[in-house]
């Protein structure tokens, strides 16, 4: 192989390997679960027929949980996206079917 083409491969695998990184990087967050279902619980949350202090305690949860699922997204932490997603599930169990 050339110099030349030598010199063409190497800026081009850097380049591949950065557009690689970026698109791993994006679909964990288009995958998570987390980030489509918070906006949905929100939404049953908002219309369930609780009682008042129930609601507003199950608010402050989602709320919790909901930043604590964007931070563990922001961080790359496994362990916080576990609870956030623990926290989520809770709340949607409590929900009137």
């Amino acid at each position: 192989m050339t110099n030349q083409h030598k010199h063409f491969l190497w800026p081009a695998a850097l380049l591949l390997g950065g557009l690689m990184f970026t698109v791993a990087g994006a679909s964990s967050a288009l995958a998570c679960r987390g980030t489509a279902e918070y906006p949905d619980v929100a939404s049953q949350l908002a219309a369930a027929s609780l009682p008042a202090d129930r609601k507003a305690d199950l608010t402050r949860q989602l709320e919790r949980g909901r930043a604590l699922h964007d931070r563990a997204h922001q961080q790359n932490d496994t362990g916080a996206m576990r609870e956030s997603l623990t926290i989520l599930d809770r709340i949607k169990a409590a929900l009137p079917r």
